[in-house]
């Protein structure tokens, strides 16, 4: 999963013959707490018709910053349509803006130092320091990220404890 789709998300639709109160409490019994550290699998739930879903790695302490399934059960027939994203974290975007501006503050105070002449012989590592502090959430992510295993996992589950077929 590339870093703009992280970010953009992929739209998923699905749909299920059963009621979104029947899903709702299907998903609720299939995925495990967000709040226990030590269970792996399909974590999260549907709290108020809203589904939030993520993969828990392997390892307890694993990269949590894989993607999210999100979106909300509704009423479609007397049968559940859900409309979701695959897409990062909320957490993440901010994380990502504070990131970079942070940066982006240190690039614009040493460029004044250059400016001014002021900068000393030890301060230029600032530049290429900056530039490794630009490329490596990136680098993470392409790194750690398990975008596509994540989501055939949730979707599987969704299929086989939801009766939720994938319609696009």
């Amino acid at each position: 999963m590339g870093i703009f789709e992280y970010f953009k998300g992929r739209r998923i639709r699905l749909e299920s013959p059963l009621s979104p109160d029947e899903v709702a409490k299907r998903i609720n019994r299939a995925s495990g707490s967000r709040f226990n550290l030590f269970s792996r699998g399909i974590k999260g739930g549907v709290l108020r018709h809203h589904m939030n879903l993520f993969d828990q790695g392997t390892w307890p302490f694993s990269y949590n910053a894989s993607p999210v399934l999100v979106g909300r059960l509704m009423d479609k027939d007397g049968g559940c349509a859900i409309d979701a994203k695959f897409r990062a974290p909320v957490w993440v975007y901010g994380f990502y803006i504070m990131w970079y501006l942070i940066v982006t503050l240190f690039v614009l105070i040493a460029v004044a130092l250059v400016l001014e002449g002021r900068m000393t012989t030890e301060g230029w590592i600032i530049f290429p320091a900056m530039a490794f502090f630009s490329i490596a959430p990136v680098g993470l992510h392409y790194l750690f990220v398990r975008g596509e295993q994540s989501l055939e996992g949730i979707l599987q589950m969704l299929t086989d404890e939801g009766s939720l077929i994938r319609i696009e």
